[in-house]
């Protein structure tokens, strides 16, 4: 965990300069501002900095929230109240330097480096101080009403044994050198402090709700964290998620595409690709991997690892092509496929496959039917625009925005039914649910019934993996 400290003292000296009474308001004001960027900054090395940032010691972060904190100092009575963050660049003795603006119409976040002349981030371990570690993670905490915490928080019951062990385990020497394996040191320890503090619940701050319909987190959360850490946070439990979700919501309108077209014959016969994902991908998988890995060394685990991603970019509607496209600025950019598939030849062979082409095919067709219904029902997405660009939504994005809305409701049809069963959830994971004991036949069933019919579409199911 990083703080961020002040190392000349000149910052302090002129914000007292400045807004000398009433008396520690300058000190005051300062050590919240440095409070609140310094748990910015920790949260934007745990969602992960790309190698250029990285490289110039930038981070990502959303500068309004040192504003909506209350990091301001100064008296509305007496007109001169503004962000510290504003004052120390008004002094000429920014602390963080903004390298890159931010966008509220294309809700982009700032990049900022730190005035080394000025201030420093220092490594500390809080790790044994869960009071400074849930602090630093959620100012204010205390303050917050019932109402606010319901809205604004989600909860996790966490194996507080579980993390311990994961720490002792995979860091035996303590905190690593290396980066990557740094950062799970960091929220291993950042999870188990602040769970510690709150007696077993780990509390996940919920952002802003996406305009795809997904919930997602502030910081490391149960969604983010690698899966062993993952694991040793639930404990012994049972996750259940949608087989191969995707493919089950567009074969869902199979049928109506064959009726519209006045076809004859069934689904079988005009999706067989699709029906053989969602049933056996793993033969299908293999009969391709054949192919594509004939030259190459990499493991079995790891050739299937890059071929379902592969299949999963062309599921949300990527290109079935390896060549680079130019991007607005005229420079050459990757493809999706390019880059799940780390391998020129692997990657030519995959997307000339024969089984590839076919199911990518059968794709287009189920595209073109969610398209047409969406049209027909005058889905306000043809009118919308994307919060970042500005611009229409693509076909990708509407495709994007139904699926993860469908996958919302049927899944939240599951944790009705939990509920109403005194199951414990001990997690929500987009498409996948973890329950503390394991579903007995009978009701797994009935859930997966109550989703096939709700949503009229008989190809939702769940699989069933035992965790701990």
């Amino acid at each position: 965990m990083y703080k961020l400290e002040v190392i000349n003292p000149i910052v302090l000296q002129k914000l007292k300069e400045a807004y000398p009474t009433p008396p520690k308001s300058a000190e005051n004001a300062l050590k919240k501002y440095l409070e609140v960027a310094s748990n910015l900054i920790n949260d934007a090395v745990e969602r992960g900095i790309e190698p250029y940032d990285k490289k110039l010691k930038l981070y990502t972060i959303p500068l309004t929230v040192l504003s909506r904190d209350k990091c301001e100092i100064g008296s509305p009575k007496k007109g001169n109240r503004k962000r510290v963050h504003t004052v120390l660049m008004e002094l000429g003795v920014p602390i963080l330097k903004t390298e890159q603006k931010g966008s509220g119409i294309q809700k982009t976040w700032a990049k900022v480096s730190i005035n080394k002349k000025l201030a420093n981030l220092v490594d500390i371990q809080v790790g044994l101080d869960p009071k400074a570690t849930f602090d630093l993670r959620h100012p204010n905490f205390d303050k917050l009403t019932p109402a606010q915490l319901e809205s604004d928080y989600d909860s996790l019951i966490v194996d507080i044994d579980g993390i311990g062990d994961y720490i002792n385990k995979h860091f035996p020497n303590g905190i690593p050198t290396d980066l990557e394996e740094r950062k799970k040191h960091t929220q291993a320890s950042k999870i188990l402090a602040a769970a510690i503090y709150k007696n077993g619940l780990f509390y996940q701050k919920k952002k802003e709700p996406s305009f795809f319909g997904r919930t997602y987190y502030e910081g490391s959360s149960v969604q983010n964290v690698n899966k062993e850490l993952r694991c040793a946070m639930l404990g012994k439990c049972w996750e259940y998620d949608i087989t191969s979700s995707v493919q089950a919501w567009k074969l869902g309108f199979a049928e109506a595409y064959i009726k519209r077209k006045k076809l004859t014959g069934n689904v079988e016969d005009y999706f067989p690709k699709c029906l053989q994902y969602l049933t056996d991908k793993n033969a299908l998988f293999t009969e391709i991997k054949a192919e594509m890995f004939r030259l190459s060394s990499i493991s079995d685990k790891e050739q299937t690892k890059r071929i379902k991603a592969a299949f999963t970019a062309l599921n949300f509607g990527a290109t079935l092509t390896d060549e680079k496209y130019l991007d607005e600025t005229r420079v050459p950019v990757q493809r999706a496929l390019a880059m799940q598939i780390d391998d020129e030849v692997a990657c030519r062979i995959f997307v000339n496959h024969p089984l590839v082409v076919a199911f990518r095919d059968e794709m287009k067709l189920l595209d073109d039917q969610i398209e047409w219904e969406a049209k027909k029902n005058k889905c306000k997405l043809f009118s919308e625009k994307h919060r970042k660009t500005g611009k229409k939504l693509s076909k990708k994005c509407r495709l994007a925005h139904r699926y993860q809305h469908a996958e919302t409701e049927v899944m939240d049809i599951f944790r009705g039914i939990a509920k109403q069963n005194n199951l414990t959830i001990l997690a929500n994971i987009h498409d996948a649910i973890v329950l503390r004991d394991k579903l007995d036949d009978g009701l797994k069933k009935s859930i997966e019934e109550a989703m096939r019919t709700h949503t009229n579409n008989s190809y939702w199911s769940l699989g069933e993996k035992e965790i701990g």
